[in-house]
């Protein structure tokens, strides 16, 4: 099930509509295991991942099993009070720095193309723990 519209605000001029379709479906149906996708943003860690897992479970009762870096990038542009939306190609994420990174603080990088059985190895796992599921 796939759910449109962001998580979170990004900010007073990019409230994402205070995500109300992400929580009127996380009302309406059971969420046994979920992937998400953040803007790519090299500040990121793992505890910034951890806390926006946690957030997510919270607000949603969505439990995060993978986290993937989204195609694309917001910079706050201060001059024109906007956010500015960037999209990331290919030669991006082949880049070593970005593989590192996103390696190192347990992301999925979107040109790994072993990130589809990752993402539905882990949701097979998280299920097969929830004895709800028979």
């Amino acid at each position: 099930l796939g759910v449109p519209g962001g998580l979170s605000i990004l900010g007073t001029k990019c409230t994402n509509h205070f995500s109300e379709v992400p929580l009127v479906i996380s009302n309406a149906v059971n969420i046994d295991a979920a992937h998400i996708n953040l803007y790519f943003d090299m500040n990121m860690d793992e505890q910034f991942i951890e806390q926006y897992k946690t957030y997510c479970y919270h607000k949603y009762n969505l439990p995060v099993v993978s986290v993937g870096v989204s195609r694309q990038r917001v910079v706050n542009d201060m001059e024109s009070h906007r956010f500015l939306f960037y999209h990331l190609d290919e030669s991006f994420f082949s880049k070593d720095y970005v593989k590192k990174y996103c390696k190192e603080n347990g992301l999925i990088n979107p040109n790994d193309l072993d990130a589809g059985s990752m993402i539905s190895t882990r949701i097979i796992k998280a299920l097969e723990n929830n004895p709800q599921i028979v």
